[in-house]
């Protein structure tokens, strides 16, 4: 966030809560109820200024924010930053981070014809184009896929990757694609699934991954590159999983977390750049 934005959301929630700037001791006293709706109604109506001034974000509201101070620059804007060059990084998403049918189930329904008909208003008359891009980079994919697949997380992973690439300590790219059963399925790969497999505590969070064998495998292959990384900047090796080589922007090497993993090598980069051609997610900063 930047720091005008942050201050503007700052004196809009005092207004809201009707406190001058000199008696700002007083927010002490606001139960959390009311300062937290106070906060939100803040930011809703700071949101439509700074967009009418141009100011792009995936999340506007409470966050780090570049004061010089505390935070001296932006962890990534248009290069990595100097200070963890010799650093190494591991970054990643899940393949259906804030899926659509997770908040509208109704849209699982919606046919290939549908789906389309959706994509018109952002892709006009290259929606055949963006369809047959997708289904080429994900075969097996079926209609709803086009909706839930994340194309915001991951090309802001690739991007940040390729700007850390260029330094001089490896980084390391991965997708978790794997889908939990629960629910019937209604969670797939959302945003977070991949924690417990991370700390290894797919069976005791069973309510997210089901606790299953596969679950219990998965999560036992990625502790492993994790305790690895944090002790030695490489997750290799690791029983299951094949080599993980570090990302480079010609290579594009992503680790894909799965029953069965594997390791990409640029295989959704066309997908990618075809959407942020028309204002996708490595537009954000």
């Amino acid at each position: 966030m930047e720091q005008k934005y942050s201050r503007m959301i700052g004196e809009e929630t005092l207004r809201v809560l009707g406190i001058k700037p000199k008696d700002i001791d007083k927010i002490l006293e606001v139960p959390y109820e009311e300062l937290l709706a106070a906060g939100v109604k803040a930011t809703s109506n700071m949101n439509p200024i700074a967009q009418a001034e141009g100011f792009k974000t995936f999340l506007f509201g409470w966050a780090p924010t570049v004061d010089g101070d505390f935070l001296p620059m932006h962890p990534f804007d248009q290069v990595a930053p100097e200070i963890s060059k010799d650093i190494p990084m591991m970054i990643g998403s899940t393949k259906t981070e804030f899926m659509m049918s997770g908040f509208n189930p109704a849209m699982k329904n919606m046919d290939l014809d549908g789906i389309k008909n959706y994509y018109k208003s952002r892709f006009g008359d290259r929606v055949d184009e963006y369809v047959d891009l997708f289904m080429k980079t994900y075969p097996d994919a079926n209609p709803v896929d086009l909706l839930d697949f994340d194309m915001i997380f991951r090309p802001m992973s690739l991007h940040q990757s390729t700007l850390k690439a260029a330094q001089n300590a490896p980084v390391y790219n991965f997708l978790f694609r794997w889908e939990s059963p629960v629910v019937d399925g209604a969670l797939r790969s959302a945003h977070c699934m991949d924690l417990p497999f991370a700390f290894n505590n797919a069976e005791l969070y069973r309510t997210e991954t089901g606790g299953g064998p596969e679950a219990i495998e998965l999560a036992r292959i990625m502790s492993t590159a994790w305790a690895n990384f944090a002790h030695t900047g490489d997750p290799n090796p690791v029983k299951g999983m094949p080599k993980w080589e570090p990302y480079t922007a010609e290579g594009g090497a992503t680790m894909v977390f799965d029953n069965t993993c594997e390791l990409w090598h640029n295989r959704d980069k066309e997908l990618l750049d075809f959407d942020a051609s028309f204002g996708g997610a490595r537009t954000l900063h």
